[in-house]
């Protein structure tokens, strides 16, 4: 059997980095993908459920967020937290804020059954919520209804902002 020399030692260390180097960003982009495109029943690849735990959670306390100052009522709050494109679309301001939201009378909690998210670019990501409202109400138990909403979270000012929704991907997905 032949000896290796210096030469032949180098090379092989070369492409045992180059491969490890491959390895290594190919394992990484996937443990980086938050979500999943093969939910048979999606309609468009471009949204993907949402997977990562804590993006769930957080997502869905942005919702809260929302549910609890609809249900104070407090009109300039609505309108921080509403999309500014929903807004203009609908016409809404002060004066007709609280006659375009929600009736919410009492404390509400919302419970996201499901979610899907699509990236609008590399500051802005979209959520879908398909998810309970649940009145709190002393002594009895609320089945809660389906809600919808979409958050858009501003990864650059970490802000987020909420429209309205009326289900459409997660009824097309049944």
């Amino acid at each position: 059997m032949k000896k290796l020399d210096k030469k032949e030692y180098i090379l092989i260390g070369i492409f045992v980095l180059i491969v490890a180097l491959v390895i290594f960003l190919v394992r990484g982009n996937h443990k980086n993908d938050q979500f999943v495109n093969n939910d048979d029943n999606q309609k468009s690849s471009k949204y993907g459920s949402v997977t990562v735990p804590s993006t769930f959670f957080t997502v869905q306390g942005c919702a809260e967020k929302y549910i609890n100052t609809v249900s104070s009522k407090n009109k300039d709050n609505i309108l921080i937290l509403l999309n500014d494109k929903y807004k203009n679309k609908n016409s809404i301001n002060a004066d007709n804020v609280l006659s375009v939201v929600d009736d919410l009378e009492g404390t509400y909690s919302f419970k996201a059954k499901k979610m899907y998210q699509e990236r609008i670019n590399k500051n802005q990501t979209k959520y879908y919520l398909y998810g309970k409202l649940i009145k709190n109400i002393f002594n009895e138990i609320d089945e809660g209804k389906d809600y919808y909403l979409i958050v858009d979270i501003y990864n650059d000012s970490y802000t987020f902002d909420v429209t309205p929704y009326d289900g459409k991907i997660f009824r097309e997905a049944k």
